[in-house]
């Protein structure tokens, strides 16, 4: 997900950040957060939230930059939930 993340500034991709406090976090209101599903998790299995708070990062996640395709976001996460799959 950083490699993917288009860079300008570097604050984008400095942005992600990682919760695994099982779900119980909520990423702050505008942030940018996607969850997969997947038949892998159990369902009682902790939950590891992937955020960004960066104002912008929906609009890169939506095309805005060049750097990267629309919904890099959900492209990088599906690759890493089908390499678990393998």
């Amino acid at each position: 997900l950083l490699a993917a993340t288009p860079v300008d500034t570097g604050r984008a991709r400095a942005g992600w950040s990682v919760d695994t406090r099982h779900g119980s976090f909520v990423p702050n209101a505008g942030s940018y957060a996607y969850a997969p599903q997947t038949p892998l998790v159990p369902k009682n299995a902790p939950v590891i939230v992937i955020y960004n708070n960066v104002e912008y990062i929906t609009r890169l996640n939506a095309g805005h930059s060049q750097q990267a395709p629309a919904m890099f976001v959900e492209t990088a996460v599906d690759e890493v939930m089908g390499g678990l799959r393998a």
